[in-house]
């Protein structure tokens, strides 16, 4: 039996858009965060690190958006045991 995974490709202006949808209500709420675009295989296409984002912030959504795209699935919801 072959499976198949889904992939989604995602341009630049995609990715620029994906940014500004974060960053919107994160400015509105005054919480500065980090944002990591990245493609099926895990390599960066765009980040930002808003003005007083902690540091280490972008490290932590780099690994988030490589998981995210490592399990074809979002990180929110993974229990601390599903990372061992």
């Amino acid at each position: 039996m072959a499976m198949f995974r889904e992939t989604v490709s995602l341009s630049h202006d995609g990715a620029m858009k994906a940014l500004s949808a974060g960053m919107a209500p994160a400015s509105a709420m005054g919480v500065p965060q980090c944002f990591v675009v990245v493609d099926a295989s895990g390599e960066t296409i765009a980040s930002l690190r808003m003005d007083g984002a902690r540091y280490l912030s972008m490290h932590t959504a780099r690994a988030k958006a490589r998981t995210a795209a490592a399990i074809n699935a979002a990180t929110g919801a993974m229990s601390s045991g599903s990372l061992r």
